[in-house]
């Protein structure tokens, strides 16, 4: 399944409204939407962004409200999913969200950032006044099952997992800062593609072995590339795996070697060929696979050494 993927750096402009932010994020929308984007993540808060506050409560919007009616819009028309993060007044509460608005413009879901960042010296208050979030973070949309995490989540490393545990193929991250490779250690560690919008430096798109694929230059404000979701991380020509699978389907399937990491990607080049079959047919198994199997057998020494 190939799917265009996006995001969007504020770094060229943040104005001191939420108005001017809304304004700058819709313009900066308008190229990637026209370019067949499926989805564009959009960074934290980005209406809040320079803006002069005295607590949350200052910038925090109803869903739907304005921000979320001006960007569905734009869902709507261009018939693209956005992630829409926004400091949100729910239930009585206040939360750092990323709202996904679908390819309709409706709302589809909301994940609540679970790692604010403390704003009181006691850590009892978290960025001026934002209840941590509690959801799982992950949405099926139509090419495919997608993950969030908002910013400081990066910090979290069982977070990153439990959206690998559930079969994630792409996690789109807004934030407030750029991550540097601290992204590319949970694409790698997890096998995922993962998509930023970024207040600060550059959106980048970071492929399933840890490489960036694409990322934003000085003078840019959205990044975008195709990926395809029909893909499976391999050890390095474990079992000659290369070889067998260029003889038997050839140009059916494509792969990419990274030789410093000791891995392989591929995927399918046809839509009739899903790369588990291809797993199945020659008895491959990725590498997360193989890893699972390590911990397992080294669990089974460890038990059997205590015994």
């Amino acid at each position: 399944m190939k799917v265009r993927v996006a995001g969007v750096s504020q770094s060229k402009s943040f104005g001191r409204s939420v108005a001017t932010n809304l304004k700058f994020i819709t313009k900066t929308l308008e190229p990637p939407l026209e370019a067949g984007a499926d989805i564009v993540c959009l960074p934290e808060a980005f209406t809040a962004k320079g803006v002069s506050i005295t607590s949350v409560a200052d910038v925090a919007e109803t869903v739907p409200g304005p921000t979320i009616d001006a960007v569905a819009e734009l869902a709507a028309r261009y018939r693209c999913y956005i992630i829409c993060p926004i400091y949100t007044r729910r239930d009585g509460v206040f939360r750092n969200s990323a709202v996904l608005l679908d390819r309709s413009g409706a709302v589809a879901g909301i994940y609540d950032k679970a790692r604010p960042c403390a704003s009181s010296a006691a850590y009892t208050v978290f960025e001026e006044g934002i209840v941590p979030g509690s959801g799982a973070g992950y949405f099926d949309l139509d090419f495919g099952r997608i993950g969030v995490r908002i910013c400081m989540d990066v910090e979290f490393g069982d977070d990153w997992k439990e959206l690998a545990d559930n079969h994630v193929k792409v996690v789109f991250w807004p934030s407030a800062f750029a991550g540097g490779i601290m992204l590319q250690a949970h694409a790698i560690q997890h096998h995922y593609y993962i998509v930023s919008g970024v207040r600060t430096g550059p959106s980048r798109i970071i492929d399933p072995c840890g490489h960036i694929l694409a990322e934003t230059a000085p003078n840019e404000s959205y990044v975008v590339a195709e990926v395809n979701l029909d893909y499976a991380v391999m050890p390095q020509n474990a079992n000659n795996s290369l070889e067998r699978i260029a003889a038997r389907y050839g140009d059916q399937v494509r792969s990419k070697s990274y030789p410093e990491e000791g891995l392989f990607l591929i995927e399918s080049a046809v839509p009739h060929l899903a790369i588990a079959e291809v797993c199945s047919e020659l008895g491959l198994e990725p590498a997360q696979r193989v890893r699972e199997r390590h911990a397992e057998a080294y669990r089974r020494h460890a038990a059997a050494s205590c015994a």
